[in-house]
């Protein structure tokens, strides 16, 4: 599925449905369903937080969304200096944290024979204000991740790709672990996953984790 909003390109991949579907699994067909379409609007008001601001800095942006969540990418425009990149890597999150307050604001009189409006309204804060906050961990390629990439280089002056990756790596081994012990398997499937990414772009730059 592809369409246009306020002038970005977005496509929507099937494995995106699939994934959200399988992780919001529910007897009540309904539930389900507000699940699904819960996750998609607050995925893609995440993403076009990180486009709003790269446009705002010069950039094209194109929103896609996929097997694990949102990307934003950019296909034209110049370089951002590293407080710029910052600013758009925070530009998702405040999106998804501004939506669940206004959701919680617009929710605190709502009637008792509305059950299914409730429903709508603890998944849209879950994944706002809970996605939100794991979003934001040091771990590369979430936000918190090239967040750090970012502020090591406005800090050294220079970029340094060896370091957010040895983080993300340790991050993403401590997530995983508690992930597990904690009975959340897609997360910690999610975090390993991750953390074996970010592994082998290590490995290919010839850094060690140690």
């Amino acid at each position: 599925m592809t369409f246009k909003l306020f002038g970005f390109p977005i496509k929507v991949d099937l494995s995106f449905f699939v994934v959200a579907a399988f992780l919001g699994m529910n007897d009540n067909v309904r539930v389900w369903m507000i699940w699904v379409v819960a996750v998609f609007v607050s995925v893609l008001i995440h993403e076009m937080g990180h486009a709003f601001a790269g446009r705002r800095f010069g950039l094209r942006p194109a929103i896609r969304l996929t097997t694990f969540g949102g990307l934003t990418s950019w296909y034209g425009g110049g370089r951002l200096t590293p407080r710029e990149s910052i600013l758009v890597s925070l530009a998702g999150p405040a999106a998804g944290f501004a939506t669940g307050f206004l959701v919680l604001a617009l929710s605190r009189d709502l009637p008792a024979e509305a059950p299914y409006l409730r429903v709508a309204v603890g998944h849209l804060l879950w994944v706002n204000f809970g996605w939100g906050i794991l979003n934001l961990l040091p771990l590369l390629p979430l936000d918190g991740g090239n967040v750090l990439r970012s502020g090591i280089h406005m800090l050294r002056g220079y970029p340094d790709e060896i370091t957010p990756l040895r983080v993300s790596i340790l991050v993403g081994v401590a997530g995983a672990v508690l992930a597990i012990t904690n009975g959340f398997f897609y997360a910690a499937m999610l975090a390993g996953f991750l953390t074996f990414q970010n592994y082998q772009a290590l490995s290919a730059q010839g850094g060690r984790l140690l």
